[in-house]
């Protein structure tokens, strides 16, 4: 049998890809915009400190938006900066 690698994803391993698995290792491709599990956001780079970080998580004090998740959601996230908490 035979799979395809869905978008988001690569897998280490050379075309066909036989099922069931021999070893080969799928990840999530951070900073292509497209939100999949185990990701956070993304917001289609991989840059620290614009809201979503180079490994696909929130940075404190930012909030991020996205449409979906699980189904490799067309749109990148969008993350706004907090006001961060402060002593009186």
């Amino acid at each position: 049998r035979f799979c395809e690698v869905e978008r988001g994803w690569r897998c280490d391993a050379i075309p066909p890809y036989v099922l069931p698995p021999t070893g080969d290792v799928c990840s999530t491709i951070c900073g292509d915009g497209l939100v999949v599990v185990g990701e956070e956001c993304d917001d289609g780079n991989i840059d620290d400190n614009d809201g979503c970080s180079s490994n696909c998580t929130a940075e404190p004090y930012y909030l991020c938006f996205h449409e979906g998740i699980e189904t490799a959601s067309p749109n990148a996230s969008s993350c706004i900066g907090l006001v961060p908490p402060r002593l009186i």
